[in-house]
């Protein structure tokens, strides 16, 4: 460890700025998120993981997905004093003291929310001395310290809730040296340090209850005016000042030692912090945030950029906290809350920075080469080859100039090659293949000539490649494949020729590579994969066949890879990750099912542990031959953006990888890029009865349902009468929380654990039986690494006066009457037993037998009970004449057996009729579910999803009541349509009121409605399918070449395979609508 008088050398004499810096994007979160207010003047994380804010306008809890705002409640003393708040801090028992502006100082409770209050009192010298807290601490001895505004400092002894007050005394040389006071710092020998607005900086001495001033060696006005402070891990301890700028106690000297340096970018420090990397990080009032390296004194700051969303949202940064998470919250001045994810993988991302001409030339960014020396080559979109000095961090473009023949042919660069002699080759889009003098920076020119037969074939390329012997081959865009015959400086043309079907399949060549084996692979746009037999210039062709699972996926191939192992791999635009087995031709294919960010695979590196890295539009995936895993990586770790580029990918001879992008492009090693470990801490957030939230000390119907919030309490005691209950949960890790995913089972009530997305947090259950239960739920850290601790909370369902003991003991009575009957009842089973078949199909007979005829669409479905009948139904309803609309019902009843299907019958039903009445579906939902509420159980109810798609305007509409949300595959995505406005189950609350979604489906479009016996379908090893598996399964599905009734069928026959069951575990219904 270097001595503390070193890295005050460094600092306060060495600061500079730091041009190599990477930056870190920065994310926002204000009014839109709900934070209450812009300002945010203090951050701190509690012992449970929660996030609170003080800002002008109440305190903010902050969960990574809500914010929950405690304010002041007029004729509430328990509510906060003041809503304008100036400092937090958690005591040793978990409570929270937050100053405030002119309502003095409060103790608040996370569990119940209840503040005790403490107010200046004129009569009362025991009281806090001003109502402006501006910074408050607990001590190691647990008293309390209250900087105030005017007040100078006070300490609170919580258990007489007395203050000892210390003020500044001109006659007394041992007094506060200012009576403002804005920042307060217990160090690690538990010598608390007084930051004063004016009278600069004291040590406290306990011994002699007197102050000792800390002069500052200059700095003049602005030195005395302490608004932060910090000791860091190796016990330096800083002052920011507002106005004089960074300070660092020499102890021995007992002074401060201004930081020197230009590039602080301003002297009003507000804030400081350390992170975990030993980075000190400086707020200040209008420059902007600024990141120290200690060790060497560089200096990066981040500012606002009006045209950049990922920058600071204001330059004005009042608070900072680094997080457990390693996640780093920046509190503005009216740019409210943001976060740099310091914990990041180690991504180097580059970009275009329109006021920096040293940066990247062009954001868009398709090919690399790296010098030995390291400098990087980069082909950009519009903006030529660009040469990086990385020492400099210094980007020189080479662009081309209509006034100079040497200059660069085409601004576009689609490929580059270094070849065995040292030349730079470069392809680009429209200008043909150049060759650089890398001494003179001049051009040389190969291109299409129409009238010369050994010219390049075509002048828009794609692909570069140098095989072992020397030659030179070049795949255009057009024009076929090509190779230099270097003697003559002519080229040779590959070309696909109609009549022969060994000539090269597609003139549109993407990727070429020469295997281990010599043969040469060429990947082509729309042709598929050829091997060329270069004895006899023969290609050998590999193409998709919709037939054959064992072909090639898709026969767009954009990326070929030979492996450590020898095995070939091509990447293709739609069909995933192709494995060739060479001796039969056969292919195995890896899809986004097998853990792929996405089928539209761009680029494959292979690293030194046999692993291969695959670039997408989704983002990068490192997929293991060995044992099939997959992690997938996008923007919220550090990439460029999820989108990269066809064929933008390299490996150096150092193994650092290249990925470009449509944000510049990412380099990293693959060996530091590992996953997070740390676990993501689960707390219970809400709970709602009948969907309302329930407060801390809410009382229903006279009885008290939380003593505390939910998330502190072991056990909730609820009435056979809540018939929907709901617990909404979160994981305390903010780096990423919407990558984070959750997993919940009702020990007594679900057989399995039921997986939930980000997006989904909340676990509803309806009709709970009177009895004793444990809700029990565990969450993934954002790299999927599951956490071992779980939140907990037992839930008990008193049960109704005839299920108590003494009832019970009565009805004992008449169980020997019953028994009489037993024999004759025993009689009437076979009879049952056939009467359950005849249901069986009295309940298949009213659902629909065929498929709709609909003009430019395909609908088919299918219900399957899991019993002989069951609670799921769908039906149609058919307009009259051509064109006419059609009408969609897919439905849920709540439980399965006879009584769900006699409630399946009467809701559907009532849909039908009032859909075939051609009303509003709204108007239908409506009086649907004020029908059943009236005429079914009360903890029954029908979740149903109304739709009626209209083959005119080529559209579908729908009214979702509490069912799946439908999933629509469009192209190469599959997303879930959310619903508009309630979404409650029909017959489960009174006067609800339902809105409708339009969506346009275009040709090839396919969307799905469905009941949740589909994505919950329990495999064998009791894990559920999940709804993103189900998103990635339509996705991964050739809809192209399925019919609907296909489509339909696939999915009813992957639910039999995951669950492994011929009758699934719950009722399934399905329709699929399809446009032509």
């Amino acid at each position: 460890m270097r001595p503390v008088g070193f890295v005050l050398l460094v600092l306060c004499g060495l600061l500079s700025a730091d041009a190599a810096a990477v930056t870190e994007d920065v994310e926002r979160t204000s009014l839109e998120q709900g934070l209450s207010q812009s300002i945010v003047e203090a951050i701190v994380q509690d012992r449970r993981g929660f996030l609170w804010l003080a800002t002008e306008d109440g305190l903010n809890r902050w969960d990574g997905h809500r914010f929950t705002v405690f304010r002041n409640v007029s004729g509430n003393a328990r509510s906060l004093s003041y809503n304008d708040l100036k400092c937090v801090s958690e005591d040793r028992a978990g409570a929270l003291w937050v100053g405030t502006f002119e309502g003095g100082l409060n103790r608040f409770d996370p569990a119940t929310g209840d503040v005790t209050r403490f107010r200046h009192d004129p009569a009362d010298p025991s009281s806090l001395p001003a109502n402006i807290v501006r910074a408050v601490l607990e001590d190691r001895d647990g008293k309390v310290w209250a900087g105030t505004q005017g007040g100078g400092l006070a300490r609170l002894d919580p258990a007489t809730g007395r203050f000892t007050r210390f003020r500044h005394d001109p006659q007394d040389a041992g007094s506060l040296a200012h009576d403002d006071v804005r920042a307060l710092l217990v160090d690690g020998e538990g010598t608390l340090w007084v930051g004063t607005y004016g009278g600069g900086l004291d040590r406290f001495d306990r011994s002699r209850g007197a102050f000792v001033h800390v002069p500052a060696s200059e700095g003049g006005a602005g030195a005395l005016l302490v608004d932060a402070l910090l000791e860091d891990r190796a016990g330096t301890l800083w002052a920011g000042t507002y106005g004089g700028g960074l300070f660092a106690v020499e102890r021995g000297a007992g002074r401060l030692v201004r930081c020197r340096g230009e590039a602080l970018p301003s002297p009003l420090v507000k804030a400081l912090a350390e992170d975990h990397e030993g980075f000190l990080w400086v707020a200040t009032d209008g420059g902007g945030l600024a990141r120290i390296d200690r060790r060497t004194g560089a200096v990066f700051v981040h500012r606002h950029d009006p045209a950049e969303p990922r920058s600071l949202a204001t330059d004005r940064v009042w608070s900072l906290r680094e997080d457990r998470s390693k996640v780093l919250w920046v509190g503005t001045y009216g740019g409210g809350l943001n976060a740099l994810d310091l914990g990041k993988k180690r991504f180097l991302s580059v970009r275009h920075d329109p006021r920096n001409p040293s940066s990247l030339g062009h954001d868009i960014v398709w090919a690399f080469h790296e010098e030995p020396d390291g400098t990087l080559w980069v082909g950009t979109d519009s903006g030529g080859l660009q040469r990086w000095d990385r020492r400099k961090n210094v980007f020189r473009g080479f662009l081309h100039d209509p006034r100079d023949p040497s200059s660069l042919a085409h601004d576009t660069v689609r490929a580059l090659l270094a070849d065995a002699s040292g030349s730079l080759w470069v392809a680009t889009n429209g200008g043909g293949l150049d060759r650089l003098d890398r001494a003179t920076g001049r051009f040389e020119h190969h291109r299409h000539d129409p009238r010369d037969p050994g010219s390049l074939a075509h002048d828009e390329l794609r692909a570069l490649y140098e095989d072992r012997e020397g030659t030179l081959w070049v795949g255009t865009f057009g024009g076929g494949l090509d190779h230099l015959d270097r003697t003559t400086g002519r080229f040779v043309h590959l070309r696909n020729d109609p009549a022969d079907p060994r000539s090269l399949s597609n003139d549109f060549v993407r990727c070429v590579l020469e295997d281990s084996g010599g043969a040469l692979w060429v990947g082509t746009q729309g042709g598929g994969l050829n091997r060329l037999d270069r004895a006899t210039e023969a290609f050998t062709r590999f193409r998709n066949d919709a037939s054959d699972d064992a072909s090639l996926s898709s026969d767009y191939v954009f990326a070929l890879h030979e492996d450590r192992a020898g095995n070939l791999w091509a990447g293709t635009y739609g069909g995933g990750l192709d494995r060739l087995d060479r001796k039969t031709g056969r292919f195995t294919r890896v899809t986004a099912r097998d853990g792929l960010a996405s089928d539209l695979v761009y680029g494959i590196l292979g690293d030194e542990r046999g692993r291969l890295w695959v670039s997408s539009n989704r983002g990068l995936t490192v997929y293991d031959p060995r044992d099939g895993s997959a992690r997938a990586w996008d923007a919220r770790d550090g990439l460029q953006s999820d989108e990269f580029n066809g064929g933008s990918s390299f490996r150096s001879a150092r193994g650092e990888m290249f990925f470009g992008g449509i944000r510049g492009f990412s380099a990293f090693f693959p060996e530091e890029i590992v996953a997070r470990t740390d676990p993501a801490p689960v707390v219970l957030t809400e709970l709602l009865v009948a969907n309302r939230p329930v407060a801390a000390g809410e009382r229903r119907h006279g009885r008290l349902l939380l003593p505390r919030f939910v998330g502190y309490l072991d056990e909730v005691v609820l009435s056979h009468e809540d018939a929907v209950v709901s617990l909404e949960f979160a994981a305390l890790h903010f780096a990423a929380p919407r990558k984070l995913r959750y997993a919940y089972r009702l020990d007594g009530f679900d057989r399995d654990w039921i997986p939930a997305a980000a997006d989904r947090r909340v676990a509803t259950y309806t009709g709970l039986a009177p009895g004793r239960y444990l809700f029990r739920v565990k969450a993934t850290n954002p790299d999927g690494v599951w956490g071992a601790e779980e939140a907990r909370l037992a839930l008990v369902v008193t049960p109704p006066f005839w299920g108590t003991w003494w009832f019970r003991s009565t009805a004992l009575l008449a169980l020997g009457a019953a028994a009489a009957l037993f024999l004759r009842r025993r009689m009437r089973t076979v009879r049952l037993e056939a009467a359950m078949r005849a249901a069986h199909d009295a309940q298949m007979a009213v659902m629909p037998r065929e498929d709709p005829d609909v003009e430019g669409f395909e609908v088919s479905g299918v219900c399957i009970p899991a019993l002989e009948v069951g609670g799921d139904f769908f039906d149609y309803v058919k307009g009259d004449g051509p064109g006419a609309k059609l009408g969609l019902v897919v439905g849920d009843v709540s439980g399965k057996g006879t009584r769900a299907a006699m409630t399946a019958a009467m809701s559907g039903g009532m849909v039908t009729a009032l859909m075939g009445r051609e009303g509003p579906l709204e108007e239908v939902a409506a009086r649907v579910n004020d029908a059943l509420r009236a005429k079914i159980e009360k903890r029954m109810f029908s979740a149903v999803c109304l739709a009626t798609l209209d083959p005119a305007r080529r559209e579908l509409t729908f009214v979702n009541a509490g069912l799946c949300e439908p999933l629509l595959r469009s192209g190469d995505t599959a997303t879930y349509l959310s619903s508009e406005g309630t979404s409650f189950p029909l017959g489960s609350c009174s006067r609800a009121r339902y809105r409708s979604r339009t969506v346009a489906l275009a040709p090839g479009d396919v969307l799905v409605l469905y009941t949740d016996g589909v994505p919950e379908a329990v495999g064998r090893g009791g894990a559920p399918w999940g709804y993103d598996a189900f998103a990635g399964f339509l996705r991964g599905l050739p809809a192209a070449s399925l019919s609907a009734r296909g489509v339909r069928e696939a999915i009813v026959r992957e639910v039999a395979r995951v669950s492994g069951r011929a009758r699934p575990a719950d009722d399934v219904a399905v329709v699929v609508v399809k446009a032509l």
